[in-house]
């Protein structure tokens, strides 16, 4: 796909895996958000899946594991996408881990109704440790929420092997990022990262939106696509 990929966007969605300790406590509620889920727009599903086709993206390959998404400012809908990205990708079907990487704005143990526990402070310091793993009622789809804790202070290189371990167990790793005004982490991230994904909506200037684009491509990252949130 060329650098510019979009997709409408309908609001909240999901992402799971069958780990037996972290089954649904309220099955109603975890219901009520698998229903949400699927109401996803089938030509927003299908832009998902056009997507990660183009990207290079298939279940049990060896090529893509990981994508990133990040945006320019807050508030523009890096956690709807990521999740609707893993839904679709789930979908497949495939085995899919959506993170929760954003100390400042965390978003997904809300989609989920998770307790926010144990998250990725934890698995960045042990990424073999299951009990940062939720399932979210969807099928192939698994969650790390951000947790309660702040960020420890790990190496480039503990990020890089936290990645590894989770390429290993899944097909696809979503990661949902602090916007790039947010946190500075974003950027050192990028250089580990070679799919990023850019969410910008209707109201941010292309002057910010390709400013923004500059920045994650000096920090050493790759932007594989924009995506254009429309809601």
């Amino acid at each position: 796909m060329n650098s510019s990929s979009r997709a409408n966007q309908n609001p909240d969605t999901g992402s799971q895996r069958n780990v037996e300790s972290s089954r649904p406590r309220n099955p109603r509620a975890r219901s009520s958000v698998y229903a949400r889920l699927r109401r996803i727009p089938h030509a927003v599903g299908e832009n998902y899946r056009l997507l990660l086709n183009n990207l290079g993206w298939r279940p049990g390959s060896h090529g893509l594991k990981i994508v990133a998404l990040t945006s320019c400012r807050p508030g523009e809908g890096v956690s709807t996408v990521a999740v609707q990205l893993g839904v679709c990708a789930a979908a497949t079907p495939g085995n899919i881990l959506l993170i929760d990487c954003n100390e400042q704005n965390p978003k997904l143990h809300l989609t989920f109704r998770l307790k926010a526990t144990l998250g990725f402070p934890e698995f960045l310091q042990n990424s073999n440790t299951l009990d940062t793993v939720h399932a979210t009622g969807v099928s192939g789809l698994s969650v790390i929420p951000f947790g309660n804790r702040p960020l420890p202070s790990v190496s480039h290189d503990k990020f890089e092997q936290a990645l590894e371990s989770a390429c290993l167990e899944y097909d696809l790793v979503v990661l949902d990022l602090p916007s790039i005004s947010e946190s500075p982490l974003t950027v050192h991230w990028a250089r580990s990262l070679n799919n990023l994904l850019l969410v910008v909506s209707k109201r941010i200037p292309t002057a910010l939106a390709a400013n923004g684009k500059r920045i994650l491509e000096n920090g050493g990252g790759v932007v594989s696509g924009i995506i254009e949130n429309q809601n």
